[in-house]
């Protein structure tokens, strides 16, 4: 089956979008690469340490979120 106009352009657009990220995607990109290599560089006790401080935060905000929603 072919594709309309309006279909074709909006794969175009999609494919531009794809290929050429904007701006926020890209600093969110180097930021986190930033701070994985951080990490990299932590003792293993303290990476350890920040990532189960991490998970317990965000599993808290999950619950707390759960809560206001139902």
């Amino acid at each position: 089956m072919p594709m309309s106009q309006n279909e074709l352009e909006d794969l175009k657009y999609a494919k531009e979008l794809l290929e050429n990220p904007g701006l926020a995607v890209r600093i969110t990109d180097a930021l986190g690469t930033a701070i994985d290599k951080g990490f990299e560089l932590l003792p293993a006790k303290w990476s350890e340490m920040v990532q189960q401080t991490t998970k317990n935060h965000g599993n808290g905000v999950m619950e707390m979120g759960s809560s206001l929603c139902f």
